[in-house]
């Protein structure tokens, strides 16, 4: 999991679009409606759905996925979502 942590974090600076990377590990709870059933997630921020779109087909997130994630994770589970100002 450091290794995923550190690469998660270089993507930063090393793919277009990614404005901020935060990695952390599930926190356990007993409130109703909590997933806990994952050990790492991470949260990536992008510039906009284009920066998103590149970085879904970038060599290096490509390259990633296939050598580490993939073969570390018994499941990966992404979510897109838009976050906008509630007052405009």
């Amino acid at each position: 999991m450091d290794q995923i942590t550190l690469l998660s974090h270089s993507f930063a600076a090393s793919i277009p679009g990614i404005t901020r990377v935060e990695v952390g590990r599930s926190l356990p709870s007993d409130r109703p409606g909590v997933d806990g059933t994952f050990d790492l997630a991470i949260i990536m921020q992008f510039e906009n759905e284009s920066s998103l779109r590149a970085y879904e087909t970038n060599s290096i997130h490509v390259h990633a996925l296939v050598t580490l994630l993939k073969p570390a994770s018994a499941k990966v589970v992404i979510y897109d979502s838009v976050v906008r100002d509630l007052i405009e």
